[in-house]
């Protein structure tokens, strides 16, 4: 885990008695946390490179090479598979989804390739494979194979094959919309439509596109239903979850569940089932224990991990574990109360509204996103430890950097990759990184501070990094900081100096350096 120096200073002339002050702080201060260093890297313009709204997918990584899908988009407007370098640069359209046929009814328009791939991709040697949520030769939407550079896209399947054109219930299932997971040389995946109750099902097919089976069909008040998120697998097991009904339906509506089902199609069980819902206020349903699963779990040892996107106490969603056989459900961090402003139609609260996204592991720690609310009602990227302690936003989006990151989160070499469906420059989505830097030494006798000015002396750096520094005038676990200062490192000391102390009555300061680019 990285870690971060933090200074304070006070409001007006400080002179040596501030400075003073400074040292004496800086040194009871110092304390392991990670240093979020957020960067833009690409803004999707919905033009020949796609863009939102709504891509539900998350990014994966290959050496220097970010992979993923935009739902929207693409010079037909069917959505894209793209490539962009791990730094921003280097966009390139691996396949453009093709034009659905005019004269069909949506949602059951067809086409040769797909529509609309909302789900992220999976990578073996040079292949990549998803899926799309409509289009194909049946409407239904299509599981799709594509090499790492675009050339050999080609149809693994199109669903829509056990039932008439557009009728709803389709045995094989309908409407893919999350990632599939690999095992040997099966894709193992879960439209959100489809199956004898048109409640979903969970199917399995080889990368070749042979062996299609259906696993499961959901039904919604013993299982729940429609599944949401991208199945886990340990061992012949797959773990998912659903976004509504189960067997505690009551109230409104029921939570949805956290389900198991072996990967023979043999064994289905409920882990645990959500509590039913009870509307407390406009958007406002409240449960014990969260409600409307959205995204992955994430398996550690025997445990599961994963989020509400609603319910809990406040009505704003949950981080929850699980162990894998039902037992020791445990709510881990329970968003904070919002505001709804029915005029602008935003929530607004200090940590996220609507976690829908799944969650990564790093060492103890757990990271998510919360598509809505924040300070600037448009989504954060946050951090908890696994035991449900430590609760940090690590950035809260603005618009200009995105709007609604939905998507799992990536992490590769301490830094985080993501989406957004909406914002940025085009207003069309987002590429972003969150870097998790160590700190540098800093010699706290050189602390200087006057006339609400600070200067300090970083030591210890290596030639040619970066040094930020970032304020902030509140020490919660949901204050923002700002960045203040970024610094090129030509020796191994580094002067700061011009750092304004004046902005509220305390402010913090944290610095951090990135490694040579």
């Amino acid at each position: 885990m990285a870690r971060w120096r933090l200074l304070t200073a006070t409001r007006g002339k400080l002179a040596v008695l501030a400075a003073a002050l400074l040292h004496s702080v800086f040194c009871a201060c110092a304390q392991a946390q990670p240093i979020p260093i957020f960067h833009s890297l690409y803004s999707f313009t919905n033009g020949a490179d796609g863009g939102g709204p709504f891509p539900s997918a998350g990014l994966i990584v290959s050496g220097n090479t970010l992979y993923g899908t935009a739902s929207d988009g693409g010079t037909n407007g069917n959505g894209t598979v793209f490539a962009v370098n791990t730094d921003g640069t280097g966009f390139r359209t691996l396949h453009t989804f093709s034009e659905l046929l005019p004269n069909a009814d949506e949602p059951y328009a067809t086409n040769t390739d797909g529509a609309d791939p909302f789900g992220g991709l999976v990578l073996v040697g040079g292949t990549l494979y998803g899926t799309a949520g409509y289009g194909g030769t049946n409407g239904d939407g299509t599981v799709f194979a594509v090499n790492t550079d675009g050339t050999g896209f080609r149809i693994l399947y199109s669903f829509g094959m056990g039932a008439p054109y557009g009728s709803g219930s389709d045995s094989d299932g309908r409407t893919p919309s999350t990632s599939l997971t690999l095992s040997g040389n099966m894709l193992f995946g879960a439209p959100v439509q489809g199956g004898t109750n048109d409640e979903g099902v969970v199917f399995a097919v080889n990368t070749n596109g042979t062996g299609f089976t259906t696993l499961h069909m959901f039904n919604f008040l013993s299982d729940g239903e429609p599944p949401e998120g991208s199945l886990v697998l340990a061992g012949n097991e797959l773990y998912g979850t659903t976004l509504d009904g189960g067997t505690n339906s009551s109230g409104e509506a029921g939570g949805g569940t956290v389900y198991a089902v072996n990967t023979e199609g043999t064994s289905f069980t409920v882990l645990h089932a959500f509590g039913g819902v009870t509307t407390q206020a406009p958007y406002v349903q409240t449960n014990g224990d969260g409600a409307y699963l959205q995204g992955s779990l994430l398996l550690s040892g025997n445990t599961l991990y994963g989020t509400a996107s609603a319910g809990g106490t406040n009505g704003s969603g949950d981080v929850f574990a699980v162990n894998t056989d039902g037992t020791s459900f445990k709510v881990l961090h329970t968003f904070s109360p919002f505001y709804f402003s029915a005029f602008y139609g935003t929530w607004s609260n200090l940590d996220g509204v609507t976690s829908g996204a799944g969650l990564v592991l790093s060492g103890n720690t757990l990271y998510g996103t919360a598509a809505f609310g924040g300070t600037n009602t448009v989504g954060t990227v946050f951090a908890v430890n696994a035991d449900g302690t430590g609760f940090t936003v690590l950035h809260t989006f603005n618009g200009l950097d995105g709007v609604a990151p939905g998507a799992n989160l990536l992490l590769s070499n301490n830094v985080l990759y993501g989406t957004t469906s909406g914002g940025g420059t085009n207003g069309a989505g987002t590429i972003f990184a969150i870097t998790m830097l160590s700190n540098p030494a800093i010699d706290a006798n050189s602390l200087e501070a006057a006339e609400g000015q600070l200067q300090f002396v970083v030591t210890g750096l290596t030639p040619g990094s970066v040094v930020y520094v970032q304020a902030s005038s509140d020490l919660s676990a949901t204050g923002n900081w700002t960045p203040v200062s970024t610094n090129l490192v030509t020796g191994t000391n580094l002067t700061i100096s011009g750092i304004s102390a004046t902005n509220g009555n305390y402010q913090f300061f944290r610095i951090a350096e990135a490694p040579p680019p």
